[in-house]
């Protein structure tokens, strides 16, 4: 999104407008923080400044608005069509695969040259792409102190971070405040079951749940899913760990809460994303209604994700002989697509 012309963007934070919520964000110099332009704050325009990602601010010394938590707002979805390949990177850092992995490593698995991902980046999200993925393990790890009780040693390795004294040297010198003090101060505290860890999903309403969670209940695979009341459930593997995870929707915050119990913790970043990317989370239903006339005024409609990703080998394996051994006998099995 152009963030040049000064005066559209302050009228769509004056407006508060749903639309732009995760395509810019807005520093305020007198401050000192960043917020979304759904913010309910309202600082003059003069003591602005406008950023094409949160990174971008925080790279401006910005700390993230504690109203309107630019942090944890869903990801924007703005590079879809003009940049797939900033997207896919995004996507990529997002499930953690950019930790170990140097700018050269991660361009190569997107089939470009290192010198053109950092262009990319610096044109569409303002910061380079370990400056992302460095932003990402940051509020990751603020979370999980805010949000659950995980000890903060364990929080260091599931965000990402190689050694407990890189993990406070660099979240002090972020957020100006020592993660101990953070967990003090905390009144956001999980209470879930042990074993399990309780993370809000943020999502942009309207949020059809009725029909996300109809649609995964016809869709369950026996014995890997479960609805009950509103609350999904699953069991599934990832990097060669096992866990399971339940997810219910709270319409009055417009948040998914994801209670995680897996082995490793060190995979609680890619089932984040799942999550995320299984409920269409990243959805702003608000964004085409600019392109559309009057006719067709109504939010998109999000749309469950496939779940092949989850599905266990051996389940897979198991499932195609099945359905080898109906063909054989006759009872021919038309699949159709979730």
């Amino acid at each position: 999104m152009d963030i040049s012309d000064r005066q559209l963007l302050y009228k769509i934070v004056c407006a508060r407008d749903k639309r732009y919520d995760g395509r810019f964000y807005c520093g305020v110099r007198t401050t000192g923080i960043y917020c979304r332009p759904i913010c309910p704050a309202r600082p003059k325009l003069e003591n602005m400044n406008f950023y094409r990602s949160a990174t971008e601010a925080e790279n401006n010394g910005f700390r993230a608005c504690l109203r309107c938590r630019p942090d944890l707002a869903p990801n924007s979805t703005q590079w879809d069509g003009t940049a797939a390949t900033v997207a896919r990177a995004l996507s990529m850092i997002a499930r953690g695969e950019a930790d170990e992995a140097s700018v050269e490593q991660l361009a190569d698995r997107l089939g470009v040259s290192d010198r053109h991902l950092r262009r990319l980046f610096a044109e569409h999200v303002g910061a380079s792409p370990i400056e992302v993925a460095a932003s990402k393990r940051l509020h990751l790890a603020k979370q999980l102190i805010t949000q659950s009780n995980l000890p903060m040693t364990e929080i260091a390795f599931a965000s990402g971070y190689q050694s407990i004294r890189r993990f406070n040297e660099v979240f002090k010198q972020t957020f100006r405040v020592a993660p101990s003090a953070l967990r003090r101060a905390s009144t956001d505290s999980s209470t879930s079951a042990a074993d399990f860890i309780r993370l809000n999903i943020p999502v942009i309403a309207p949020f059809d749940a009725d029909h996300i969670f109809g649609f995964l209940k016809n869709h369950c695979v026996m014995g890997v899913e479960t609805m009950e009341d509103h609350t999904y459930k699953r069991a599934f593997s990832a990097k060669k760990s096992l866990g399971l995870i339940k997810v219910t929707y709270q319409p009055k915050a417009s948040q998914l809460t994801a209670e995680v119990a897996v082995s490793d913790n060190t995979c609680l970043k890619l089932c984040i994303e799942r999550v995320r990317d299984l409920f269409d989370a990243r959805l702003n239903p608000h964004a085409h209604l600019n392109d559309l006339g009057s006719k067709h005024r109504l939010p998109s409609q999000r749309h469950p994700t496939t779940r092949i990703i989850y599905i266990d080998k051996d389940l897979l394996e198991t499932g195609l002989a099945r359905r080898s051994r109906r063909r054989q006998r006759g009872n021919h099995f038309t699949s159709t697509t979730a």
